[in-house]
């Protein structure tokens, strides 16, 4: 699924961005208000994705000139508990990192969480564990083609948390497992009730947060 930013760059290649309001630019990008799609295009202009030329005219910068720093929006927040922060759709903060930080280049639809609590500090996500306040970066992934073990942002009931999930085929259920160097109850969802339960991505890498003195 393409996000705001997806949408927007799309849209930047095809259309003169500053001929439009920019209540019609987020018509187009798929967000609510006007205020959400001139956030996003002042992040893309101080990205260096995109250029505000002196004549007004806003486009896509050439390709020579864009940074090689990877950028990533943050929508929210989630517990690595139990689901009690939403994994908010709106971008909240965007974080630059370069290349070397992350295992592989995430692919475009990529985005970041910040992680609450402690209950997946045990984990080896890319070889890092995931503890409080560092971020999650996510690829968009549905439970169909979610493979057992992998560590998965999920959204129950409209709230999320990431775990690592084992899928159980002999009792028809998933288990969402916290890997924490404290006991955590695991989560368990029978085959019937996946309705209550999706899978917003597969969390792939982890950008630690800055730790100072």
């Amino acid at each position: 699924m393409k996000t705001p930013i997806d949408k927007l760059q799309a849209l930047a290649t095809t259309t003169r961005l500053n001929m439009l309001s920019y209540g019609e630019i987020a018509e187009k990008i798929g967000v609510k208000h006007r205020s959400q799609a001139q956030y996003y295009i002042k992040k893309l202009v101080e990205d260096g994705v995109l250029i505000r030329k002196s004549t007004g005219d806003i486009v896509i910068a050439p390709s020579e000139d864009r940074p090689s720093l990877i950028t990533l929006p943050v929508y929210g927040a989630a517990n690595c508990g139990p689901a009690t922060l939403y994994a908010e759709g709106e971008i909240t903060e965007v974080i630059h990192v370069s290349p070397s930080i992350l295992k592989r280049k995430p692919k475009r639809s990529a985005f970041a969480v910040r992680a609450e609590g402690d209950s997946m500090n045990a984990a080896n996500i890319a070889g890092k564990t995931l503890e409080d306040g560092d971020y999650a970066i996510v690829e968009p992934v549905t439970w169909q083609n979610t493979l057992d073990g992998d560590y998965v942002l999920s959204v129950l009931d409209g709230l999320g948390n990431i775990k690592r999930v084992k899928i159980d085929t002999t009792e028809r259920r998933i288990v969402l497992r916290s890997e924490s160097e404290a006991f955590q109850e695991d989560i368990i969802i029978d085959a019937y009730d996946l309705e209550l339960y999706s899978i917003a991505g597969r969390v792939i890498d982890v950008v630690k947060r800055a730790r100072y003195e």
